[in-house]
């Protein structure tokens, strides 16, 4: 993942840097300021995601400051909007707009709470909030909308606006600071109670992270789970700073008085919220979560194009390609290397030497970013709806793992036959055969947790197991085949006898069923697969 942050030196941006570096240190960022002409020729094609944080903030307004602001707030990021969705070789570009609260032209009040909900319609009233909207609206026409004069010539761009209330915590500036620096010298503070959206820079850093990793576009409001009171900012700030302040209602009145002739009372010590439900409420928000697709490869270059062709068509663009080449001895790595350099969603490992394709699945589970896993060998092939019609699924029916009916075909895409499948599994079910496909197979990380391949034939028919056993799930399977399982010669799960020997070591050596209990599901298992 390759991000280009326009505004480095910002105090959000350096956070998310910041954050980054933790939590994603295999992602590449890099800074590029606004203050002169080169974002006009800065190179946007390596990038998956640009995130703007460059901005004028509230100023006192001039001519002179409304130009820049115009140029700034909008005219800038609505232009590289474009020559980043013209230039970027990711199937799927993300441009991340930080805009504001400010949009919205609410004021907080005394005594009342000034609620922003789903149906509150933008009307700013301050050049920063007025410059921000005018981004959002020229953003969403030009390079969201379908009607576009552009859509049809160039890929679309996935938008994510953020509007953000009050942003608080260590070296904030802006208003944050403004109360820090009240609360510090006066050492008195009023007790007055009301109720904020604000949100710290750390969650603001955990939600853009979040928003890059999950491809996600939309409008969003974030917000700390809670209400702000202004009196308990006000506290951790001197805590924060080990100083002693005095909350004194006596100076409440006094609040309430400076409010009716000054409106910076009621922007401090006025109730201003968005409403709990505000994204939910929101049509325009879509979460794209990333799949994370684990390929092993060992001498397959007679298949790694098709194969890897088959995952770029497919109609769900957010996902990434972790291939482990397991010491290939033909041209494989070479072609690896030629395709991730063309598409950036494909990211190679290389092993040193051959180790087996529990070694080379897992050096890809390891590396997974995304929430989802799905599994595709080098040379089998998925239908182009495959991703999109089993996350629909998964996201419909609260799905931790699902499977898929697939193709059985010759070398040549001859079909054979199609290999149906149950509509769910239990563990006890599983134990019976194996009715799952590996290449059909995609695996909630959230509700099932990381896990790796044990170092043993059948490794998928184990890994299965092992989690329905462990985690209690059920597997539900969709009967449309959305893969397709090139049989060839000599293929090693084509041996039966053999495969009988490996079951029988999974069901004694990883499960701990008895010898007798063992034989019964060995029995069921040979007989059913006679069947298949």
């Amino acid at each position: 993942m390759r991000i280009l942050i326009v505004g480095p030196n910002s105090y959000i941006a350096r956070s998310f840097s910041s954050a980054s570096s933790v939590h994603h240190p295999d992602w590449v960022l890099d800074g590029l300021s606004v203050r002169d002409d080169r974002w006009k020729t800065w190179d946007y094609s390596v990038y998956d995601s640009v995130l703007y944080c460059a901005a004028v903030v509230h100023r006192k307004e001039t001519p002179q400051l409304t130009s820049l602001a115009r140029s700034l707030n909008c005219d800038i990021p609505v232009a590289m909007a474009e020559l980043f969705r013209a230039q970027s070789r990711s199937a799927s570009p993300q441009f991340i707009y930080l805009s504001t609260m400010a949009v919205f032209g609410q004021e907080g009040r005394l005594g009342t709470t000034v609620t922003i909900d789903g149906s509150t319609v933008p009307a700013p009233k301050t050049l920063y909030g007025t410059t921000k909207l005018a981004a959002e609206q020229a953003l969403q026409a030009a390079v969201v909308a379908p009607g576009s004069p552009d859509f049809a010539a160039a890929k679309p761009l996935s938008l994510a606006i953020f509007r953000p209330p009050m942003v608080y915590g260590p070296d904030c500036p802006g208003n944050y600071q403004q109360l820090k620096k009240f609360v510090l010298k006066f050492r008195i503070f009023p007790t007055l109670s009301n109720r904020r959206s604000m949100i710290h820079i750390d969650t603001l850093a955990s939600q853009l992270m979040d928003c890059v990793a999950n491809c996600r576009t939309g409008i969003f409001h974030p917000q700390e789970p809670d209400y702000v009171c202004t009196a308990d900012l006000a506290r951790n700030i001197a805590a924060e700073a080990g100083v002693s302040v005095r909350f004194c209602s006596l100076l409440n009145p006094l609040i309430r008085l400076g409010a009716l002739v000054h409106p910076a009372f009621s922007k401090v010590w006025g109730n201003l919220v968005y409403s709990k439900d505000m994204d939910a409420s929101s049509t325009a928000e879509q979460a794209r979560p990333l799949v994370s697709i684990i390929m092993p490869c060992y001498n397959m270059e007679s298949f790694l194009r098709s194969t890897i062709s088959s995952v770029q068509a497919q109609t769900y663009p957010c996902w990434e390609l972790l291939v482990t080449d397991d010491g290939s001895t033909d041209d494989s790595r070479r072609i690896l290397t030629d395709l991730a350099r063309e598409d950036p969603r494909i990211k190679p490992l290389y092993l040193p030497h051959n180790s087996g394709i529990a070694a080379a699945r897992n050096a890809g589970l390891e590396r997974a970013s995304g929430r989802y896993l799905a599994f595709l060998d080098s040379d089998d092939l998925w239908m182009p709806e495959k991703l999109a019609v089993q996350l629909r699924f998964m996201r419909e029916h609260n799905a931790a793992f699902t499977y898929t009916a697939y193709e059985r075909v010759t070398e040549d895409l001859t079909l054979l036959n199609t290999k149906q499948v149950p509509a769910q599994l239990s563990y006890r079910d599983l134990l019976k055969k194996n009715e799952i496909g590996c290449l059909s197979v995609m695996i909630d990380r959230d509700k099932v947790g990381d896990f790796s391949m044990p170092h043993r034939k059948h490794e998928d028919y184990a890994t299965w197991l092992s989690l329905l056993r462990t985690t209690g799930i059920t597997a539900y399977g969709i009967q449309d085949p959305l893969a397709r399982y090139v049989v060839r010669d000599g293929s090693v799960s084509r041996n039966k006898w053999r495969s009988m020997t490996w079951v029988y070591g999974i069901y004694t050596q990883q499960e701990g069923l008895s010898p007798l209990t063992a034989t019964l599901y060995l029995m069921r298992w040979f007989f059913r697969s006679l069947r298949a």
